[in-house]
């Protein structure tokens, strides 16, 4: 299983794979990534620019590769977009 990101209508592009994604979730906490936990569990942000304050601090922090891989692919995706969703394909 892979996740990509989305915007409003088109796929953004793949980000993870099932494992890549599961692990990005565990390193995440609440009071360190208020705007990241708000987009797993919903699913959508459209918080970009706290996200991506976000995806660095984690990039800069993190010491799995996994992690730091998710989080440089999610920063990329979601360069210029105003809203972002997090999807297993488009149909």
């Amino acid at each position: 299983m892979s996740y990509e990101l989305a915007n409003q209508s088109t796929s953004l592009g793949q980000f993870a794979s099932g494992k890549g994604y599961a692990d990005f979730i565990a390193a995440l906490n609440s009071l360190d990534y208020p705007a990241l936990v708000s987009l797993v569990r919903t699913g959508q942000s459209s918080a970009l620019e706290q996200c991506r304050a976000e995806l660095l601090q984690l990039i800069q922090s993190s010491t799995d590769p996994d992690v730091k891989s998710v989080a440089i692919a999610i920063f990329k995706l979601s360069q210029n977009q105003e809203v972002i969703v997090i999807t297993q394909g488009l149909q």
